[in-house]
């Protein structure tokens, strides 16, 4: 009994030392602690493998929004290439309007047709008007082949568009043979039979050179008619459109031209009035013409000698040019700048 108090008592003692008791504290600790670290572990890694995960899904829609803005700008740009290039082509395919419209209209009547949609008729108190023909241009045309028929037209009136442009005359229309033009159209001036007279003469010269290139050229017998008055212009048809003049003055001119002999320049009593400071004329008599009866012609021989410069008289020298500025208005001329600058 002695020896089973002795071995619980030493038991008891060896149980509650303080080694026992530090180490039995520290060990219920250290493996709380261990279970709690464990858990602790895997929360990180699953915090961890969350914000990787975060990562790659912001790293990856990242990428995927960089390519999607990188194909929308290249879209963009193919875009801006393609509206660029079919402005570019809409403006070139303009510019080729205008100026086949240029071609068919006077530049001011074009741009009102353009601004407005239609051009309204105008009233002119004095213009004059030029027809040209050929003498028997129909047995002509049937002894010629026909395309060279066609060249020699081409080549002629090409000329006479020249001619026109240079004397401020503003072509019309060719009808067969012949070439219709008028000058103080649509820009009103005082000159206009004076820059007549001028184009018909060097129509009648370049016709002149014209023989000189082929002796066959010489059946091509030009004839000229010229008058002056008053005359309404407009624009004229829909699908084509054509500027023309209409009035007794147009009339007359085709008939002055008709009666004209070959390579003349046949003048009526209106237009003599006005050129004959400048130029030298000859009285032909009263013809009689479709609808008006006999008429008071004068053809146009050449400029006056003093106003001359050249033995034909057919270039103005200085003189000439002093005394028709005299005539010049000049506030048609300031209208005219400042319609071309707008």
């Amino acid at each position: 009994m002695n020896n089973n108090c002795l071995f619980y008592f030493h038991f008891l003692l060896i149980r509650e030392h303080p080694f026992n008791i530090f180490f039995n504290f520290f060990y219920d600790n250290t493996t709380n602690f261990l279970k709690t670290f464990k858990h602790i572990k895997y929360y990180i890694f699953y915090i961890i493998l969350g914000i990787l995960a975060i990562y790659a899904i912001v790293y990856f829609s990242n990428r995927l929004i960089l390519r999607r803005n990188k194909l929308l700008e290249e879209y963009a740009l193919t875009k801006n290439k393609e509206t660029l290039q079919k402005t570019m082509q809409l403006e070139k395919e303009k510019e080729k309007a205008d100026r086949l419209l240029i071609n068919i209209l006077p530049v001011r009547i074009a741009n009102e047709l353009k601004e407005k949609g239609k051009v309204d008729a105008e009233f002119y108190s004095s213009v004059s008007v030029i027809f040209t023909d050929f003498t028997s241009f129909s047995q002509l045309s049937d002894q010629l082949d026909s395309e060279l028929v066609v060249n020699n037209l081409d080549y002629i009136f090409g000329k006479f568009d020249e001619i026109c442009v240079r004397n401020k005359l503003e072509k019309l229309k060719t009808i067969g043979d012949s070439h219709m033009s008028v000058g103080g159209i649509p820009i009103r001036n005082q000159t206009h039979a004076i820059d007549t007279a001028l184009a018909a003469l060097e129509m009648q010269q370049f016709i002149q050179k014209f023989y000189k290139i082929n002796p066959e050229n010489e059946r091509w017998k030009l004839r000229v008619g010229i008058n002056t008055g008053e005359v309404v212009a407009g624009v004229v048809g829909k699908r084509k459109f054509a500027f023309d003049i209409w009035g007794d003055t147009v009339n007359t001119a085709n008939r002055l031209q008709s009666t004209c002999e070959s390579n003349k320049i046949n003048i009526s009593a209106t237009t003599y009035e006005l050129l004959k400071d400048f130029f030298d004329v000859e009285y032909r008599g009263e013809i009689s013409i479709k609808y008006k009866g006999p008429t008071p012609m004068y053809y146009l021989l050449r400029i006056k000698e003093e106003y001359s410069n050249d033995d034909e008289g057919y270039r103005p020298n200085k003189d000439f040019w002093d005394k028709y500025n005299t005539l010049v208005d000049y506030s048609n001329l300031i209208n005219l700048d400042k319609w071309i600058s707008s």
